[in-house]
């Protein structure tokens, strides 16, 4: 029975990988959703502008099946960010793990049966099978860190993030700076749709990678700032450092070695942190000798960060 199992989760994750690309190419060619480069754009006189200092994106973990399901601990984390940056406008919306932009749960053929993994797991089933949503992003992630079928990944995660900047009343031509905050494998999406969402938008678009897995993508040294937040018991987030060998430290002529000799990459260390659950960078109980939660060191740093992106491109206008 338990080889069965095993033997059936080896071919169901071999299968993942086989057509993982294919959900691209497919947006690609256009046999769904709109067409690459078609997708009509929010028009400006029907939202209005927000006069936000900063627009925030944030792209959640692997565990994501759509933009509107976030874990209870996500939830505080970005209620409180808001009341911590309330000159930001926050945008949540936007679901990373897939080029289309459609949730697993959205007009999908096995849309059925991605609700029916995400009841398993909102009644709190653990099975092995509930994890499949797990290995089916993470093959997305993959998808995005890969130089031949990344840049189309990463062109479709910059121009939905996009739309959802414009729904939010962002301001094209007004130079607003923009950050995206990555939890886990949305670390590698950000970085990879980073420097082509900065083209659109033609101003400064920023990374903060909350215990991301991210690959040594050739367009790294593009990005305006990349600041990694690692936990040391954060196993995951070593992975990144362990699969992609361009993060060796002693290849040193990688785009992820030049970009931190560079200064584009920041490693920010949170203290005995894990990726997720209990003692994790959103656990409001854990808390360090000093009394703080750890939830509120993550926020401590998280909007320090965007403080300092808002200071930096407004004396940079100022300057200029």
């Amino acid at each position: 029975m338990i080889t069965t199992l095993l033997l059936g989760g080896l071919a169901a994750l071999l299968l993942m990988g086989l057509f993982a690309p294919f959900e691209t190419f497919g947006w690609w060619a256009g046999w769904y959703g709109e067409k690459p480069g078609e997708r009509r754009l929010p028009d400006p006189s029907e939202v209005p502008h927000t006069d936000a200092a900063q627009f925030v994106v944030y792209l959640t973990g692997i565990n994501g099946l759509n933009p509107e399901e976030y874990t209870d601990a996500e939830m505080v984390f970005l209620a409180e960010l808001q009341k911590r940056s309330p000159n930001i406008e926050l945008v949540e919306d936007a679901y990373p793990y897939a080029a289309s932009n459609e949730a697993l749960t959205g007009e999908r053929f096995f849309a059925w049966f991605w609700r029916r993994l995400g009841d398993m797991r909102g009644k709190g089933a653990l099975s092995l099978i509930t994890y499949l949503v797990h290995l089916r992003n993470i093959w997305q992630v993959l998808v995005s860190s890969d130089n031949r079928f990344g840049p189309l990944y990463n062109y479709a995660t910059a121009q939905h993030v996009l739309v959802k900047l414009l729904e939010h009343g962002y301001p094209l031509g007004s130079n607003t700076p923009v950050t995206l905050i990555g939890y886990s494998g949305g670390g590698q999406i950000s970085v990879g749709a980073a420097p082509l969402l900065e083209e659109a938008v033609d101003a400064p678009v920023h990374v903060i990678s909350l215990g991301g897995v991210i690959s040594s993508n050739r367009n790294i040294m593009a990005l305006d700032g990349l600041a990694h937040l690692y936990g040391s018991r954060d196993a995951v987030q070593r992975l990144g450092t362990i699969f992609f060998p361009q993060r060796w430290p002693f290849l040193r002529w990688t785009a992820w070695n030049k970009a931190r000799r560079a200064g584009i990459i920041t490693r920010i260390p949170m203290g005995p942190m894990v990726h997720v659950g209990p003692e994790s960078y959103m656990d409001a109980q854990a808390k360090f000798e000093d009394g703080q939660s750890y939830l509120d060191k993550t926020l401590e740093v998280v909007s320090g960060l965007l403080e300092t992106f808002e200071t930096s491109e407004r004396s940079r206008v100022e300057t200029t």
